[in-house]
């Protein structure tokens, strides 16, 4: 293995562990010590990668939003989809990088609702940029839709998207982690108050128009 490949396998192993590391205890009781200890790593490895335990809680939350947007990146509309079919099937696509990814799910959790004060500046710049890249993809999408939106209101089916998303998200339990048999059921409930939220968005009280039902 070239020294390329090797550094490259070092820095994805410790990261890998220092998400699971934070994810299940939070920046203030992470341990490096444990993250170490788990993955066989030796500490002065770890630091010839991260200066400290700040560079290695950024380059984590870096590494969970970019994972995740490089599986929204080439999303397409289903033909035929209006905005809230799309939205579901987006949504749902988030759904099942978390049901593969448990710890980066309660990575992200941690880094949006539990960042160390010293570091949210910088946690929520890492976010913006994708919360930014998101939007762009959707921009991007959402003249596909059937029946059509006024362009005029594509930024604010956006910001409708967001806000269902990032209250649903924070809201349930993370599915990787529940047992198997208890995922199905979640992925639906989930999804049906994200279709709510977005509806209700949308749309106000009133009723589901038939014709975009899914």
């Amino acid at each position: 293995m070239r020294q390329e490949q090797r550094r490259f396998v070092s820095q994805e192993l410790i990261l890998a562990e220092a998400i699971a590391e934070f994810g299940q205890y939070g920046y203030g009781e992470a341990s490096l010590n444990r993250i170490c200890d788990r993955g066989g790593i030796s500490k002065g490895r770890l630091f010839h990668y991260f200066k400290d335990k700040d560079a290695l809680f950024l380059a984590c939350v870096q590494f969970c939003y970019d994972h995740l947007q490089q599986v929204q990146e080439f999303f397409q509309v289903t033909p035929g989809d209006g905005v809230e079919q799309t939205f579901h099937k987006y949504y749902q696509l988030r759904q099942q990088h978390f049901r593969s990814h448990p710890h980066e799910a309660l990575m992200l959790r941690v880094a949006s609702l539990s960042s160390p004060v010293h570091l949210r500046e910088q946690t929520n710049q890492i976010m913006e940029r994708f919360v930014e890249a998101t939007s762009r993809v959707l921009m991007n999408i959402l003249p596909a839709v059937q029946p059509p939106l006024p362009p005029s209101i594509f930024s604010e089916a956006v910001r409708v998207f967001h806000i269902a998303s990032y209250y649903c998200h924070f809201r349930v339990r993370i599915l990787g982690v529940l047992p198997e048999k208890e995922q199905h059921e979640e992925m639906e409930h989930e999804l049906a108050f994200f279709d709510q939220l977005v509806h209700m968005m949308l749309y106000g009280l009133f009723p589901r128009d038939s014709t975009d039902q899914k």
